[in-house]
């Protein structure tokens, strides 16, 4: 997701000044960082210490945990600016797998329109968006369960917009029962997700 936002300017824990795309100080951004352990996953990093999202009431906070959370998805060296920002060295084992990458962004997607009505208009279509090109690639195709999942991020985002530009596993349901059974109905979902995620959908 691209930058749509200025950056925070005082820390929400003491009010210092925050030179960063974050919410907090670098003292505060230390002591987070303390309560983190290893060895640890990629992924279990990230959720815990950018993609750890609470209901927000202000603007301000909202906006700096969008951007540092995108600063980090965008980065090629995720776990060093992690480390860097919070002030600790750590065992970080395993890449990502998809369906981690699911999870994180199916997180980040839930927490911006959780707050789309204290953000710019502008970010409702830029979240869709994100969403349109993100789910080909994270529908995660090789299991039903895993489809489900990965869906989160489309329910969520069309209660939040009214939009949705794929289908989901309830619209076949109710179009195909007449004729399929749910077994049946569940092939015929695995194969549009798997074209989804091949890019032949």
């Amino acid at each position: 997701m691209q930058r749509v936002m200025g950056s925070l300017v005082r820390c929400l824990s003491c009010g210092d000044a925050v030179r960063e795309a974050h919410w907090l100080c670098a003292r505060h951004r230390r002591e987070r960082g303390k309560r983190v352990r290893g060895p640890i996953r990629e992924a279990a990093l990230l959720r815990a210490l950018a993609f750890d999202f609470p209901i927000c009431s202000r603007y301000d906070e909202f906006r700096a945990r969008v951007l540092y959370a995108v600063d980090i998805w965008n980065s090629g060296t995720k776990v060093a600016d992690i480390e860097r920002a919070h002030g600790v060295a750590l065992d970080v084992t395993g890449q990502m797998t998809t369906t981690e990458r699911q999870s994180l962004l199916c997180a980040f997607v839930e927490f911006v329109c959780a707050h789309l009505h204290l953000a710019p208009a502008s970010l409702a279509e830029t979240c869709r968006d994100r969403v349109r090109a993100w789910y080909p690639e994270l529908v995660c195709a090789d299991s039903l369960p895993a489809i489900l999942r990965g869906e989160r991020m489309l329910i969520v985002l069309a209660a939040a917009t009214g939009a949705r530009d794929f289908l989901v596993y309830a619209d076949l349901l109710v179009a195909l029962a007449p004729v399929l059974d749910r077994d049946a109905i569940g092939l015929v979902y695995t194969s549009y997700a798997a074209g989804l995620h091949g890019g032949g959908a």
